[in-house]
């Protein structure tokens, strides 16, 4: 049963991440800072130096959202100066976000010092693989009031590597629903991208990295022009791997086929356009771009993996192939290509699904029954620590 806290005044959250690129992360917690009920909870933001001059910190300030930059390197993190933020502001609540089991850690040790109770959300299924790591993020988990998973498949991939389960919660990632574009907005699309209007088109939207299979996805391309040479591919995004895979698409006699993209400023009208959307990942938490796809009604062709299954139900919401499997993607692109009507009929159970658990709205409102949950175990007087907490202040230990 959800205990909801009685206040005077609405309590202080901080959110922080020291992810230097939180992309799908960070529209995740400018969602929740944004519709979080200014009556019951207030949002700051703690985030790294870095981003100063980035769009998502744009964003931050075009919200209004109060927010402070730090150095997050680990050879010079302004760990002093985040534990004297956090007790000058007399947080509440620290809510720390981490892409992966190593980020973030010592968001969890300034609240410690500081002495504010922490939840974490894990933005990606378990997938450490490093002895030291697995020992540090347990220690860590120990330390947290809650680890908060963002889907059910990776929920349940913590659960398996032996965090209590009464330790974990799951919130949803929800989107705000993009509006649908006009007729003339998903024509110049075409326009756009110099193509001839409703040419097959299949667009892939992520971080130019390992875990979103963007290799996979190009090995998968020849066989799809064999049978379909006038199939186009979009894909968007930037990252560490964007050299070798444009290297590749030259190797594989396919980048013809392809417009790639740093980044896209009409996102839903492309979205529309598209026969499917692409998802080839290795691993996701809760990807927002399918999110978004089925929202508008575009179906999704992805492999079935964490966060991935948890929204494409096969045949129903789109098309799932087994991950690290070329041949098989292709496959599904060209049944897609060959059955004209099935792009329409994957399409119709999108927009009810994402509308009915997948909203910003959603989210927020999950996150405050885990904050109102939280802030009860703490809550005598104004939300005084428990005893081991009152202990490590009288002593200085603060793991």
């Amino acid at each position: 049963m959800v205990c909801h806290v009685e206040v005077e005044v609405p309590a202080k959250i901080l959110f922080f991440t020291d992810s230097e690129c939180p992309s799908g992360m960070g529209t995740v917690m400018l969602n929740q800072m944004q519709h979080l009920d200014s009556q019951r909870y207030i949002p700051h933001l703690v985030l790294p130096r870095k981003l100063k001059h980035s769009y998502f910190y744009q964003r931050v300030q075009a919200l209004g959202i109060p927010a402070v930059l730090l150095t997050v390197c680990k050879e010079g993190r302004d760990f002093n100066a985040l534990v004297a933020y956090l007790q000058a502001q007399a947080f509440d609540l620290v809510h720390i976000h981490a892409g992966v089991g190593w980020e973030g850690n010592w968001g969890t040790w300034a609240a410690r010092r500081a002495g504010i109770p922490s939840i974490r959300t894990e933005h990606l299924p378990y997938v450490l693989t490093d002895p030291d790591e697995r020992l540090e993020h347990r220690f860590v988990i120990s330390k947290l009031a809650r680890l908060v998973t963002v889907s059910e498949s990776a929920y349940r991939s913590f659960i398996q590597h032996g965090v209590p389960h009464e330790k974990v919660r799951t919130v949803l990632n929800g989107i705000n629903i993009p509006s649908s574009p006009s007729l003339a907005e998903v024509a110049a699309v075409w326009d756009r991208l110099a193509l001839p209007s409703h040419t097959p088109l299949f667009v892939s939207i992520g971080r130019l990295e390992a875990q979103k299979g963007f290799d996979v996805l190009l090995f998968a391309l020849p066989q799809v022009l064999a049978e379909r040479p006038d199939a186009c591919f979009v894909l968007v995004g930037e990252g560490c791997q964007s050299f070798q895979l444009k290297r590749l698409s030259r190797e594989l006699g396919v980048d013809a086929a392809i417009t790639w993209l740093d980044h896209c400023s009409y996102v839903p009208a492309l979205l529309t356009a598209a026969t499917a959307v692409l998802m080839p990942s290795r691993f996701e938490g809760l990807p927002l771009v399918a999110l978004e796809a089925l929202a508008l009604g575009t179906p999704v062709i992805g492999t079935a993996v964490a966060g991935v299954i948890d929204i494409v139900e096969h045949e129903v919401t789109g098309l799932l192939s087994p991950p690290v499997d070329s041949p098989a993607l292709a496959q599904s692109m060209l049944r897609l290509l060959r059955h004209a009507t099935l792009r329409t009929w994957l399409g119709r159970a999108g927009p009810s699904l994402i509308r009915s658990r997948y909203t910003a709205q959603h989210m927020a409102a999950a996150t405050m029954d885990l904050y109102d949950e939280v802030l009860g175990d703490y809550a005598v007087d104004r939300y005084p620590l428990p005893q081991h907490f009152a202990a490590e202040q009288r002593t200085g230990v603060t793991v």
